[in-house]
């Protein structure tokens, strides 16, 4: 199987996919390079194997904040996929696969009582569509028009289908991927696209597209008006809810710090890589210090010194006493918790932490109220796999400790970050420590969102931290 990689796991993730059998096609002319000189023991350096790709692997491109460079995502035929994310939760990801497949068309139900907003789709998935033409019980073809594993999906009406080299659209445009950069190439397809499309379909032509000939391109388009087609067809005799087309299988891979520093040891496997090169490159503030390090590196410079520098540069923007910083707590349903800020009372390779609450509620598994007034205490050692956080009422009394256990914390500017592992340990004032949500994590496991590696250490951390008087 082919793969196609962009991004800053780009180098990472091109050699841990070509040592388990995958070709790599559609190399930028950087990877290309690195390809070249690079030892042809490693089994990546043959180059380019051709063809369009079986999957795509890009950075995680969601709403500010939602992951900064911690994630990417993989789409393709639905086995490559699976395939890829069982690497990738092996490397010590956590990874979800999406419910319904991009660019898949189905033939949904209007439910009744939704003032013709919400569809049936089958096996349990409901989705919505803006058009104000729907009536309660009416059949319609809706395709996926972009899906993000554990954040939902959202649909069109009408037939969307992906090719090798383009999607069919019904917005009657041609439209071209932003990451083909070459203007007289975009051109060449922009002409080409608008002699190929028939009234009332378009097409945006993937990333694919870039090298690939004219009549490649033309068969695409033609195989997929055909496909269109047909799944009319039986659209117009099929029962509703029905899946007409599976589309493209979808995983999100977010890298931890542990899977970081894998991922670090693969890269030098092709070029001169720098200790802790993905998570500073994850922080978007280190980028160029990092590329000047590897760059002195591969000329000869002293890795200790050159790692030590870019680590004093990365504590230097790291959140001091006083200064205020927001936790990230990322579940692995995919969401992003980002809990009330707190202010830094002790910064360094320990932070503690003092956060404010609001009366109303009660706090998670402590089942103590919250009241107004009452603050915690979070403290944790950066890169620590535990969060342990004291409540306290307004006069200072202890009402429970809660210990969270997760990956490790990656304190980063303004802000820590980590993956929560669902199991943690909680203790009322006077009474044993006890485990709680161990379902959850054993949930995560058992529909491989992470491995057996991550799985061992959370239970290994509860069974510690419960047992420890």
């Amino acid at each position: 199987m082919r793969f196609k990689v962009r991004g800053i796991y780009s180098t990472a993730l091109t050699v841990l996919l070509c040592r388990k059998g995958f070709g790599v096609c559609c190399p930028s002319e950087k990877m290309a390079e690195r390809m070249r000189s690079s030892c042809p023991a490693g089994g990546y350096s043959g180059g380019d194997v051709g063809g369009p790709p079986d999957i795509s692997i890009f950075d995680y491109e969601g709403r500010e904040g939602d992951y900064g460079r911690d994630a990417v995502m993989v789409y393709g035929e639905w086995d490559a996929v699976e395939e890829v994310a069982g690497e990738l939760v092996a490397l010590g990801a956590a990874v979800l696969r999406g419910d319904v497949g991009a660019n898949s068309v189905y033939l949904a139900e209007v439910v009744p009582g939704s003032d013709g907003r919400l569809l049936d789709l089958g096996g349990g998935l409901r989705g919505t569509v803006e058009d104000g033409n729907l009536r309660e019980g009416m059949p319609v073809i809706v395709s996926v028009e972009r899906v993000v594993p554990g954040g939902g999906f959202s649909l069109v009406r009408g037939v969307r289908l992906a090719g090798k080299y383009a999607y069919l659209t019904g917005d009657g445009r041609v439209t071209i991927s932003s990451r083909i950069c070459d203007d007289s190439r975009r051109i060449e397809l922009l002409n080409l696209g608008n002699a190929l499309k028939r009234e009332g379909w378009g097409i945006r032509w993937r990333s694919s597209a870039e090298g690939a000939e004219v009549g490649e391109l033309i068969a695409d388009v033609e195989g997929l008006s055909r496909k269109r087609n047909a799944l009319l067809r039986e659209g117009s005799f099929a029962k509703p809810p029905a899946l007409l087309d599976k589309g493209m299988g979808v995983a999100k891979a977010f890298f931890p710090y542990g899977a970081k520093g894998r991922l670090d040891g693969m890269r030098g496997e092709m070029i001169p890589t720098i200790s802790g090169h993905h998570f500073y490159k994850s922080t978007g503030a280190l980028s160029q210090a990092v590329d000047l390090a590897e760059q002195e590196l591969g000329g000869g410079a002293g890795r200790d010194t050159l790692e030590l520098r870019l680590r004093e540069e990365y504590e230097g923007l790291l959140p001091r006493e006083g200064e205020e910083i927001r936790m990230e707590h990322v579940k692995l349903d995919g969401r992003v918790i980002r809990l009330r800020p707190g202010t830094v009372l002790e910064g360094g390779e320990r932070y503690r932490v003092r956060r404010e609450f609001s009366g109303g509620g009660v706090y998670d598994a402590l089942g103590v109220p919250k009241e107004e007034g009452d603050y915690g205490i979070a403290e944790f050692e950066r890169f620590g796999e535990t969060i342990t956080t004291s409540y306290y009422d307004v006069d200072g009394r202890l009402k429970g400790t809660y210990i969270n256990i997760n990956t490790p914390v990656e304190v980063l500017p303004g802000r820590a970050r980590y993956v929560d592992l669902e199991v943690d340990v909680v203790q009322l004032p006077g009474s044993p420590k006890r485990v709680v949500d161990r379902e959850l994590l054993e949930r995560a496991h058992d529909r491989r969102v992470i491995g057996d590696g991550l799985y061992r250490r959370a239970l290994e951390l509860a069974a510690a931290l419960s047992s420890d008087k």
